[in-house]
């Protein structure tokens, strides 16, 4: 998790940014540190690797937007990756706005899929400090906590959000999502 943290940073500090910090969503209440939220549909580009490393697919992923596609065009880094907390081991880059999913070039590595995820409602806590394995189960197990106390149903289907480089070291921003 650590390297994938230092991959992420490293290229979102080296990589020249073409896209926007998309929020993405609507803010509809909040629960204590909780915020329910309304997403938009937005596109990524989605690697599975069952027996890899976390630091494995962000490489893929970010071969992928260095030019690794059909029309070897560079795609602009946008913020936050995204870390699918289940037994496959999926990581997701958010595209940017700019692109739709006619006009993303298709991947070189047949492994990688562009999808869309629609509208969605999600409950998020965010956190500080590095996402480790540790500080991940201590914030799922908050939100359960909080989603329950509320009789707030959910699905069972978080996602951690990593924000910043791992050369931040103060405010960091890491997220830790779960679709309602």
């Amino acid at each position: 998790m650590k390297i994938v943290i230092v991959l992420a940073s490293l290229l979102i500090l080296l990589y020249p940014y073409k896209g926007d910090y998309p929020t993405g969503y609507t803010l509809l209440k909040k629960i204590n540190s909780v915020e329910i939220r309304q997403y938009e549909s937005s596109i990524f580009a989605s690697y599975t690797e069952l027996n890899g490393s976390d630091n494995s697919q962000f490489r893929t992923l970010a071969g992928y937007i260095f030019g690794g596609n059909e029309k070897e065009e560079k795609i602009g880094m946008t913020s936050p990756v995204t870390m699918v907390q289940s037994s496959k081991k999926e990581m997701l880059f958010l595209m940017p706005s700019s692109y739709s999913l006619e006009s993303l070039p298709k991947p070189k590595n047949k492994n990688i899929k562009i999808i869309e995820i629609g509208e969605r409602m999600v409950a998020a806590l965010r956190f500080g400090g590095y996402a480790n394995q540790n500080s991940i189960q201590k914030q799922k197990k908050l939100l359960i906590k909080t989603l329950d106390s509320h009789e707030i149903n959910h699905s069972n289907h978080f996602e951690v959000l990593v924000y910043n480089s791992p050369y931040k070291l103060f405010n960091r921003r890491n997220e830790i999502i779960v679709v309602l």
